[in-house]
């Protein structure tokens, strides 16, 4: 296979239960050690609701994030099964006092909580 982020080409190591399953990764194992997954949630109380940010980086990397498809999307359909929030998807966002705002007023007009899915945040 080959990395969407570095473009060399890596081996899936198999054992016989797996010999014949066809899998799809995107990422090599370097690029993976390379750039840490490391997951924060933070949460913002706003009138009546809450606004949940899930990150999955802590800092901005200079990359192919669709590398990281498999893992978002995981991400992703844990907080779809939680049923009880709107998922709003972004590929970075920037913590303003406008931007709370803004979805302050999203959350008021949906009369649910947000939870904001990003690759990383700026404060």
């Amino acid at each position: 296979m080959r990395c969407l982020n570095c473009k060399e080409n890596f081996i899936i190591k198999r054992r016989v239960d797996t010999l014949f399953k066809k899998e799809k990764y995107y990422i090599c194992d370097k690029c993976f050690k390379k750039f840490p997954i490391k997951l924060s949630i933070d949460t913002i109380p706003i009138t009546d609701r809450m606004i949940e940010i899930y990150s999955i980086f802590e800092k901005q990397y200079f990359i192919n994030y669709d590398a990281f498809i498999i893992e978002y999307s995981k991400i992703f359909e844990y907080l779809y099964h939680k049923r009880k929030y709107f998922i709003i998807i972004f590929d970075y966002i920037k913590i303003t006092e406008n931007f709370i705002k803004q979805i302050e007023i999203f959350s008021t007009i949906l009369a649910e909580n947000v939870v904001i899915l990003t690759f990383f945040q700026q404060n």
